[in-house]
């Protein structure tokens, strides 16, 4: 069974690019979610092209960390 990660990215997403070709062809890690307080940001974009479920936050979900705590559930995130 293999390691699922979330990302946080606000910008190009070069680095969150980086990341994914690396743990590709894993079989330990799984990039399997990116979270972006800018709805505009091009990471998005990027995260299609991984088929990588992406979420779009405002500043003010992290005063409820239930809400986070539940999207990490729902994806079975082990590290961020």
């Amino acid at each position: 069974m293999s390691n699922h990660i979330a990302i946080f990215a606000s910008g190009s997403g070069v680095n969150t690019e980086t990341i994914c070709n690396y743990f590709i062809d894993s079989s330990e890690i799984d990039v399997v979610l990116i979270l972006s307080n800018n709805p505009d940001a091009f990471v998005l974009n990027r995260a299609k092209k991984f088929h990588v479920d992406t979420f779009i936050f405002k500043k003010s979900v992290f005063k409820n960390y239930l809400a986070i705590k539940d999207l990490f559930k729902k994806h079975k995130i082990d590290f961020i």
